[in-house]
Formats: C-alpha cells, structure tokens, sequence
C-alpha cells in the first residue's frame, strides 16, 4: 500500500506518507520475523533438551513412550538436522535482506544506500535467491517422507503414518507401521 501510494504520490506530503507507510510494513516484518526465529529457537532448543534426555524420561504410559522415542529417532536423524541447518541459513538470509530494506527505505528515496547498486544486488536480490535455491534443493518432502506418500517397490502405497489402526492410506487393508526414513526402525 505504502510503494502504491508513494508511486502515485503527486506532492511531498503524499510521497512522505507512503514512505512511512513502507517504513511500517518492513519494521512490521522484520518484527514478526524476528519473533518467529526466537520462538523457533526456543522450540528447537527445548526439544533438544527433551530428546537428548528421554532415556530418563521414562511414561506410565507405553504408547507416550512410543511417540516420545520416535521424536527422539528423528532428533538424531542426519536428514533432519540437515534440513534445519538450510532453514535456518534461509530464514537468516530473509531476515538480512528485510534489515537491509530498512536501511534503504530510512533515508527516503534516492539516498545513497538505495542507489548503491553493488549493495542492492547482494543484499536484496541474491538473499532472496539464496534462500529460494536452499528451499528448492532441499525440499520437506525429502527430508520428512512421513508427510507425503511414496510408491513401494513391491507396489502400492505406503502408510503416510495419519491413517488410523486398520486403515491404510489408501482405505483398505492394515497399516499401522510407519518406518521412519534413514533411522532403521519401525516405530
């Protein structure tokens, strides 16, 4: 709304407007981000505490039990730790260009920062390009295969791990083992 306004912006009042505008929008979302990577990390840094120590840990309940060592197999799966290494390299590599796009926008338009062209290429462009690529080559699907369903080699498909006791994926026969990709053990 801000760039809408500044674009059409007929008067110096108008221009300024739109530019606080855009001000707002970008502080708004860099916020927002920056909530969501502390909360991220206190998420991530809580299960590590978790599932590192869940062999303490033990439930009266077996089927907690289960659920808790699967958690624990898929802390320690390398595919995962992988894919949280390239979201985290992309969610920094967003959150510097959302930075940078302050420090653009803060001197209005035409200010040195914005007519640097070296800068904006790096900074703006290649950030967006980092993380799409990262997300592209490293896509959930493969990492997490338990969310998505894949062919067998014997044929049919196999259990996604939603499907309640006797149902499979597909609606019919029984299916209550998951195996979890790259641990070597059904849970």
């Amino acid at each position: 709304m801000g760039g809408g306004i500044a674009a059409a912006a007929e008067t110096r009042s108008l221009l300024k407007h739109g530019n606080n505008l855009i001000m707002a929008g970008i502080s708004l979302q860099v916020a927002v981000l920056a909530f969501f990577g502390i909360a991220a990390f206190d998420y991530l840094w809580r299960a590590r505490r978790f599932f590192t120590s869940f062999p303490s840990i033990p439930s009266s309940d077996p089927a907690t039990n289960e659920k808790h060592r699967a958690g624990a197999l898929l802390w320690t799966n390398r595919k995962f730790r992988v894919w949280l290494i390239v979201l985290s390299i992309a969610y920094a590599a967003l959150m510097v260009r959302c930075i940078y796009r302050i420090a653009e926008m803060a001197g209005g338009w035409g200010n040195e920062i914005m007519q640097d062209e070296p800068s904006f290429i790096v900074l703006e462009s290649f950030m967006v390009l980092v993380a799409c690529i990262l997300l592209t080559m490293f896509p959930p699907g493969y990492f997490f295969p338990q969310m998505g369903r894949r062919w067998r080699r014997g044929g049919g498909r196999e259990s996604t791990g939603i499907e309640r006791e006797g149902e499979s994926a597909m609606g019919s026969g029984s299916a209550t083992e998951v195996e979890v990709e790259g641990v070597g053990e059904k849970v």
